[in-house]
């Protein structure tokens, strides 16, 4: 077996007697090595290389998408059963293919002859191990977990992806039960840990605390070195009975590095001051984060350098460098002309792969551009595992949409004709060409030394100061809840008109479209051609379609809600005249709104066109809970369900053409689930926000809105500040201008010390009346505010944090007039973390 590459044949050879059922079913295709895992089959890295695992699951079989996977050059496969490969293949037989994949993952990981280090904990698993791997990135060739691959199959594959020839691998471990540490730590055994925060994360899998600590600390049994915070008294308690070598990190005399200070400096940055072994020389580290949560996972990263060989001037150096993991893959949308997917922070040969899936993914325009630099700290192996990362990349993109930068790539293309290829990044930048990248998503892929980011204005053109960060994990995690909440066999319908409440429609679409929402919804027909000429393929509803766009309703499979018989008798003589077959309608039903929607009392009219013209398919009946937030309306909104339900009724629809029925939004979701029937709509919850009046603590707000301090100047006491002079400085004050106005959103109304948005995590309030594109905010009482730091209008900084709702508040209005309000104008930028 080379370096690299696994045989089927001789993981069927060594875990025979280890794994219930492993057998080699079937060999007949030619070549028995692979080199990649998968168990999507939407995401294949290299299908030709590739073993395919089913696994099962409560909500579906892998073995359902064996077929999809063949389809796309998949040849060999794990299954426990092989009815479903539908030609030639290899195949690996096993009573459970998840436990066939730990033990392969497992005998790898005996195979590897260098040390491993794992890390978990409650919170900060995935930055510990990201910032870890960047400061030691420099001095040692590395391998690591990709993303937060922590979990039972997660950290197999993770294993998997480790190649021979490093200096080290970092594999992050989660579980949410008892029972899953004890496999985890089979598979990884490592050499090295660390412990991060522990605290209520994942916790209603446990009995308690106790064992949730105990049921973590088996990773470390036997491990030569755990490193941990030593002010975290439960854990180190817990971590010294397991008998393993400690090494500790805090204020405690006896921590190995004792921390002396760490404190917010100028900038926004921390500022950490660090003792080793009691010695009087005090080690002064600065990086560029904010709050307790960034300050203890710091720590940690610095006690593991050491403790893994860096000197401290190494360690000072690549903590300034640092960045936010939450900047590890972003999506920027602002120029019309093309899109950027950023994820220009680091390059190992996992999240390359993922890179190109999430390029060949991505429908934000027709074209697609890979900038990709040299993977560093791979040894002998980088010239190979550049060079068959670029056939990939070639077989994906062709040739002439692919860029190159570093020195190995600059080799190595002279192998390739037409390929671009530049030593570094400023020889790009000195040959840039924007018309090449007109039309395209350019994703932009590197190592941290070749500062990828700075091709970003180059790209954008439309660049602004403010921006519209949005969370797509706190998305999924919202819809999750929500499916959670109703049967498993009740649709979901999401609400992605206005904007998607200002999060962008096409991006919010095609995140749904990858969790498998059921139906999209929108105002106007025009929204619904945006996204289908951006490639959703989901069914979507036209909320408030006209006569005039009804040929654009049936050339783009769109579904119109029908309020009433006009429109009705328009949209199917339109249909037949265009020769269409069966005709998709939902039936709007009025039971107490008083919008838009059929009254009851027009049942029977409608009842009789519907028999009369067979080729009218009704998808679904609905209506619209005019209150359900409101539990002093309940008769009514109880009443509405009446309605509903006799209007349905008087229908008479046949057995088996019964549509769906829908009448809950988010609220009514929330408080009325047993009317969630066979479809529910989705609206302002997906988003993160509550309509009920008690904070939802299972939602996620998926938005934050940032800008930057442009100017700030001292004015004495009595200064008018803004138009009309309507708020004067009360003494000696430091004035911020930042550049957002109420053409971006931001109210007026918010004027004059009514908006309080956060500079360095604390609250500066407006000072004056709210322009255009500007405003000012009082910044006396935060010296260390100066021209270039970040302001958050919406979201968090630190610990401090401003909620839509409370904005709303301020506001005199709603979080969805807040939220939709957010001026397209803004830069939207898609982040998850």
């Amino acid at each position: 077996m080379s370096a690299g590459h696994f045989s089927i044949e001789t993981i069927a050879q060594e875990l025979a007697n280890v794994v219930p059922g492993l057998r080699l079913h079937q060999r007949d295709y030619p070549g028995i090595t692979f080199s990649e895992f998968a168990f999507d089959s939407r995401r294949l890295p290299d299908a030709p290389a590739t073993l395919f695992v089913a696994l099962g699951g409560d909500q579906r079989d892998g073995h359902a998408f064996v077929a999809d996977a063949y389809e796309k050059g998949v040849r060999h496969f794990l299954l426990k059963h092989s009815e479903s490969v539908p030609g030639p293949a290899n195949v690996l037989l096993a009573d459970d293919p998840l436990q066939a994949l730990q033990a392969i993952a497992a005998w790898h990981r005996r195979q590897l002859d260098y040390p491993i280090l794992a890390i978990t904990g409650s919170n900060g698993k995935t930055v510990v191990k990201e910032w870890l791997a960047s400061v030691l990135e420099p001095k040692m060739r590395l391998g690591k977990s990709p993303g937060s691959f922590n979990s039972q199959i997660g950290v197999p594959l993770s294993l998997l992806e480790l190649r021979p020839g490093l200096d080290l691998g970092i594999i992050e471990a989660g579980i949410s039960k008892p029972g899953e540490m004890e496999k985890l730590a089979a598979m990884i055994q490592p050499d090295y840990g660390i412990i991060t925060h522990f605290g209520d994360a994942h916790a209603e899998g446990f009995a308690s605390a106790q064992e949730k600590l105990r049921e973590k600390l088996l990773l470390f049994k036997g491990c030569r070195l755990l490193m941990l915070n030593a002010n975290d008294e439960p854990v180190l308690a817990a971590a010294q009975a397991l008998g393993t070598p400690l090494r500790t990190v805090g204020q405690s005399p006896d921590a190995k590095l004792h921390l002396h200070e760490g404190t917010q400096a100028d900038g926004g940055s921390l500022r950490i001051l660090l003792s080793e072994d009691s010695s009087a020389v005090i080690q002064e580290l600065t990086a560029p984060f904010e709050g307790d949560a960034a300050r203890e996972n710091l720590l940690l990263v610095i006690l593991a350098a050491r403790q893994l060989g860096m000197e401290w001037n190494e360690i000072r150096e690549e903590l300034r460098l640092l960045h936010p993991v939450s900047m590890r893959t972003e999506l920027i949308s602002d120029n019309p002309d093309l899109s950027i997917i950023n994820d220009a922070y680091n390059a190992d040969r996992a999240s390359v792969r993922n890179a190109f899936t999430l390029l060949e993914a991505s429908k934000a325009h027709p074209g697609k551009v890979l900038i990709l630099t040299d993977l560093e700290h791979l040894g002998r192996e980088q010239a190979q595992v550049q060079e068959a990362l670029l056939h990939d990349a070639i077989r994906r993109f062709g040739t002439a949409n692919i860029v190159l930068i570093g020195p190995v790539f600059s080799r190595i293309s002279s192998a390739f004709p037409g390929l671009r290829a530049f030593k570094d990044t400023d020889a790009f930048l000195a040959a840039f060409e924007y018309e090449h990248f007109r039309g395209k998503t350019v994703l932009l892929k590197g190592a941290r030394r070749f500062a990828l980011e700075r091709i970003v204005p180059f790209l954008s053109r439309r660049a602004v100061a403010t921006w519209f960060k949005v969370n797509m994990n706190h998305l999924a995690h919202n819809y999750r809840r929500f499916r959670a909440r109703i049967p498993a066999e009740t649709r979901i319908m999401c609400m992605v008109k206005a904007f998607s409440y200002g999060a962008g429609t096409w991006e919010i679409a095609q995140a749904l479209a990858q969790e498998g929402v059921d139906y999209l919804a929108v105002a106007y027909t025009s929204e619904g051609i945006a996204l289908r000429t951006r490639g959703i393929h989901t069914p979507i509803l036209i909320m408030n379609a006209d006569t005039d766009s009804i040929e654009q309703l049936f050339r783009f499979r769109l579904e119109p809600e029908i309020y009433g018989l006009p429109f009705l008798r328009t949209y199917v003589r339109l249909g037949r005249s265009l020769g269409i077959a069966a005709m998709k309608v939902h039936i709007k039903v009025d039971t107490g709104m008083h919008r838009l929607g059929f009254n009851w009392e027009e049942a029977a009219a409608l009842q009789e066109f519907l028999q009369e013209n067979k080729d009218v398919e009704v998808v679904s009946v609905m209506s619209h809970l005019s209150s359900s937030d409101e539990p002093g309306l309940d008769a009514f909104t109880l009443e509405q369900v009446r309605r509903f339900e006799h209007f349905f009724a008087e229908m008479g629809f046949p057995a088996h053409a019964q549509p769906m029925r829908h009448i809950l939004n988010t609220a009514g979701i929330l408080r009325f689930p047993q009317f969630a029937w066979e479809m529910v709509r989705l609206g302002i919850g997906l988003y993160g926000v509550s309509p009920l009046s008690e904070k939802d603590s299972d939602l996620l707000e998926i938005g934050s809105l940032h800008t930057v301090i442009t100017q700030i100047h001292p004015y004495p006491p009595g200064t008018p500040i803004g138009y009309s002079c309507s708020e004067k400085t009360a003494a000696a004050s430091r004035i911020a201008t930042i550049p957002v106005g109420y053409a971006d959103g931001i109210r007026r109304s918010l004027s004059n010390g009514v908006g309080k948005f956060l500079v360095h995590g604390q609250r500066a309030p407006v000072v004056g009346r709210v322009c255009m594109d500007m405003l000012m905010l009082d910044v006396t009482h935060i010296p260390e505010a100066k021209e270039g730091d970040e302001v958050v209008l919406i979201g968090g900084q630190g610990n401090a944090y401003i909620s839509v709702a409370e904005l709303a508040e301020w506001c005199g209005t709603i979080p969805y007039e807040i939220l939709t309000g957010i001026s397209q104008r803004v830069r939207r930028v898609y982040v998850r973390e």
